[in-house]
């Protein structure tokens, strides 16, 4: 958005249509134009056709559960998914020998971030980050050889 300002500044500015007499007239200038173009590119995007208050229903105040997706995301897994996810994880551990790949994927499936697990860790979020990276690697390579 700022280099969309400064071109339209510049355009102007070379065509004569622009003025500016100190830096407060020029910084002003500047933020006028960058004001107007995120409320052009608001109302864009509020646009009729592109409004994504028209496309996605707001939930119901007493929390029920509304359509298809909603009842999918909601439910407890069947029985068949629950043990094909044991048998996911239980084959995933099985397959992770590094001690610290290993308790990486644990605090992983607890729903801890990687910077929550680099501080538990003491370990730099940048190598977390990493093993995490190879773990769903190998998750992938699980996954294509169950396919084949």
């Amino acid at each position: 958005m700022v280099q969309s300002a400064y071109k339209s500044f510049f355009v102007r500015h070379r065509d004569g249509g622009l003025e500016v007499g100190s830096w407060d007239g020029l910084w002003g200038v500047l933020t006028v134009i960058t004001l107007r173009k995120c409320a052009d590119r608001a109302a864009y995007y509020r646009a009729g056709k592109r409004d994504v208050g028209r496309e996605v229903a707001a939930a119901p105040a007493d929390g029920s559960i509304t359509g298809p997706a909603d009842r999918a995301l909601d439910r407890e897994p069947r029985p068949d998914e629950a043990a094909v996810l044991a048998e996911t994880v239980e084959a995933l551990f099985r397959a992770v020998d590094d001690p610290d790949e290993r308790e990486i994927l644990e605090l992983s499936l607890q729903g801890f971030t990687a910077a929550e697990i680099s501080d538990k860790l003491g370990r730099a979020e940048r190598s977390v980050r990493r093993l995490r990276e190879r773990i769903r690697k190998r998750l992938e390579r699980m996954q294509a050889d169950s396919e084949s």
